[in-house]
């Protein structure tokens, strides 16, 4: 069966998009002193030359300002005589032959090419409703609402986040080698998680939560104000949530082996787009995976609040689904699978505190004491700022 040449395309611009975050912020002078940067990018240029090589002669002849021959001749230098490649040779290619590569993929993605509309045009008369499964650099990978019929949206919007629900007018439908594929424009989005199909997360009863049992300060210090009416509530049943971590060996020892482990090395290593692009293949896989949830937010948190903040409320709404309006116990931070949830939790009420929304953000804070009274999170100082009325501030670095 042949691949849809669009994912060689895909490829392409993923690779390329690794390069500048690799490179950003370096000069020739640095990229030479950084062997681990060179290793990256050579990797990812032969990522881009094999791509082309496959793609197919139409698709090449329709973007005839590009030297295809040199690009998948690279390919070939790289992988059998890497050091004998020149560095300046690879520092120009990455200043002055990426971008127009890049704007050629994007005007053959958008194009109607075709050899690949291999089946009749589906009826684009009417608005369709996606799911968004994860978000790519060339595409949306998506279901239709109430079914499970995947289809892969190309569009540029990148505001889009998994669980979200978008309204789209269709421009085309196609489909190749069993795989439907639409272009349009996003009319509206939406987060309504009860519409998603999802199976709740399970709750594992561990008894009864007891105050007393608590540490609550120095017995000559007063308690504190937040923590009253929680200790004269009483005991309440404690629960650890399910967590959803699609690829983690349960039989591994190593606890610092699962995906969420391995996109915080990756992002601690600068790697934000391998850590990105680990967190997403983990939602399509399972959309209630609450910590790729929270990771994501964590990402877009200091540059895109405004993206971080939906992240934060689709794992939030998603594991609600298991608590109810009612939900009256504890899910203790010490029960390692609740955190997912509450980072969610936390994640958002500081998205919220910091679009100065601060009753919702005093509500939620205030839940989080609730919830996980030993308050791991720090909920409290988070509490009496947004009740005192003080503007969210960015934590200073150490």
């Amino acid at each position: 069966m042949h691949r849809d040449p669009r994912l060689y395309l895909d490829n392409m611009l993923d690779a390329i998009e690794s390069i500048r975050d690799y490179t950003a912020g370096l000069d020739f002078g640095a990229f030479q002193k950084d062997r681990k940067t060179q290793d990256a990018v050579v990797r990812n240029l032969e990522i881009i030359g094999e791509a082309a090589g496959r793609l197919p002669n139409s698709y090449r002849a329709a973007a005839s300002e590009i030297d295809w021959r040199k690009i998948i001749g690279l390919h070939n230098v790289l992988s059998h005589e890497y050091h004998g490649v020149s560095l300046p040779i690879i520092w120009d290619i990455i200043q002055n032959k990426l971008t127009p590569l890049k704007g050629s993929c994007r005007k053959l993605l958008e194009q109607a090419i075709p050899d690949i509309r291999t089946s009749e045009d589906l009826n684009t008369g009417k608005t369709v409703e996606l799911v968004v499964i994860s978000v790519k650099t060339n595409n949306v990978r998506c279901r239709m609402l109430g079914s499970d019929l995947i289809i892969t949206f190309h569009t540029n919007a990148r505001d889009v986040v998994p669980g979200e629900i978008v309204t789209v007018q269709p421009h085309k439908f196609w489909r190749y080698a069993g795989h439907l594929y639409l272009s349009g424009e996003i009319e509206s989005a939406r987060i309504d998680v009860s519409l998603l199909g999802l199976k709740p997360l399970l709750l594992n009863d561990f008894g009864m939560w007891d105050p007393q049992d608590e540490y609550w300060g120095e017995e000559d210090e007063p308690v504190d104000e937040w923590a009253k009416p929680i200790i004269d509530r009483g005991p309440r049943p404690e629960y650890e949530m399910e967590q959803v971590l699609p690829g983690a060996d349960p039989e591994d020892g190593d606890p610092f082996s699962d995906p969420i482990s391995k996109s915080n090395e990756l992002k601690d290593a600068g790697d934000h787009r391998g850590a990105y692009k680990l967190l997403m293949e983990l939602l399509e896989s399972d959309l209630r995976c609450l910590d790729a949830h929270s990771h994501l937010g964590n990402l877009a948190f200091d540059h895109r609040p405004e993206v971080a903040i939906k992240h934060y409320e689709i794992g939030l709404r998603i594991g609600e689904l298991s608590l109810g309006e009612e939900f009256d116990g504890v899910l203790p931070w010490g029960l390692i699978d609740n955190r997912p949830f509450l980072r969610c939790l936390h994640g958002y009420g500081l998205c919220v505190w910091r679009f100065g929304r601060f009753e919702e953000a005093e509500h939620i804070f205030e839940r989080m004491l609730w919830l996980n009274p030993s308050d791991n999170q720090g909920a409290r100082f988070l509490f009496n700022s947004v009740k005192d009325r003080k503007d969210w501030e960015p934590e200073e670095d150490e």
